[in-house]
């Protein structure tokens, strides 16, 4: 499993692919498209964005 990070702003292009977006990115087209300031991390099929800023939300069965 390997794991590419970098910083991105909004709208920036992350990538190209059959990856399937997660939390604050968008789909549109064949493009994912960061919607937050912070870390884009990409996964074996998955990419999301973790935010510099903001709260945090937990998801169902972290605590």
């Amino acid at each position: 499993m390997e794991n590419k990070r970098k910083y991105v702003i909004p709208g920036d292009v992350i990538t190209t692919g059959p990856y399937r977006p997660e939390q604050n990115v968008i789909l549109d087209g064949n493009k994912i498209i960061s919607t937050a300031i912070g870390i884009s991390e990409i996964y074996d099929d998955s990419i999301k964005v973790i935010p510099l800023t903001g709260k945090y939300i937990p998801k169902l069965m972290t605590l």
